[in-house]
């Protein structure tokens, strides 16, 4: 999937694509998944490779990293798109679990699973293997695809190949440490948010939220995706990416006249 954005993207300049941390290529899992500290080594690694200035996209737990990044204000960093990214009820679920079970009970269900599930430490990829042979793999991804009948074989194998229980609960420390409630509105760069109107997962009581938080955000929905739209609409996603930055370097250039 990073192949494919890498040459989506290409069109925009340098492009560098990043698996975070404990995830993905980048196993394996360091001591911390703090959200500051995995920010500044970005910016370092963007650094290093001579990158001054940098525009964030960042798909869901990506997009959370992305937004808390841009609230400490590095000054390299110049725009964001946040992809189905607007975790306050995932967060209030992590760090509030009776309060959360109550206000934002279906996110608390689907974030309780996820738990439940990477403390079955190296079961859990087998098991959900064992949900796709059984031909239930549409149930679990009921809550992520609008239409998840139609999600492609590499995709659906990914969900047991790609899991990574520890990672996921490291990450969620962060939920104590980073609120987007009270961190988001410092962020003084462009921000632009792409949801799925039929994510269940950060739903619209989520968005509606990112729109509160952050009035001056650039929010966009899209009526046929769930919270993977650059697999279920990977055309208008990556068009809504470049429209967003060029967007977020006509106001930057506005702001250097």
């Amino acid at each position: 999937m990073l192949e494919a954005a890498g040459s989506k993207l290409a069109d925009l300049g340098n492009v560098l694509l990043v698996d975070l941390p404990g995830f993905g290529a980048s196993e394996p899992t360091p001591a911390s998944l703090d959200a500051t500290v995995i920010g500044q080594a970005l910016v370092q690694a963007c650094a290093q490779v001579e990158y001054r200035e940098m525009d964030l996209v960042g798909h869901s737990m990506g997009g959370y990293l992305a937004m808390a990044m841009a609230s400490d204000r590095a000054p390299e960093i110049k725009a964001v798109c946040c992809l189905s990214g607007a975790y306050f009820s995932v967060v209030a679920a992590a760090a509030r679990p009776a309060s959360a079970a109550l206000h934002h009970p279906r996110a608390s269900v689907y974030y309780r699973a996820q738990v439940a599930l990477s403390l079955l430490g190296p079961i859990a990829p087998g098991l959900l293997a064992a949900l796709a042979r059984l031909g239930l793999t549409s149930a679990v991804l009921r809550p992520f695809l609008a239409h998840p009948r139609r999600a492609l074989p590499r995709f659906r194998a990914s969900l047991s190949t790609d899991f990574r229980g520890r990672s996921f609960r490291m990450a969620a420390r962060n939920a104590k440490s980073h609120d987007p409630r009270t961190d988001w509105p410092r962020i003084a760069v462009p921000v632009f948010g792409l949801f799925g109107v039929c994510d269940r997962f950060t739903g619209r009581a989520d968005v509606a939220e990112f729109r509160r938080v952050l009035p001056g955000a650039n929010v966009t929905l899209f009526d046929e995706a769930g919270h993977f739209s650059h697999i279920e609409q990977p055309t208008a996603t990556f068009d809504w990416i470049r429209r967003s930055l060029a967007s977020a370097r006509v106001i930057r250039e506005g702001e250097r006249a």
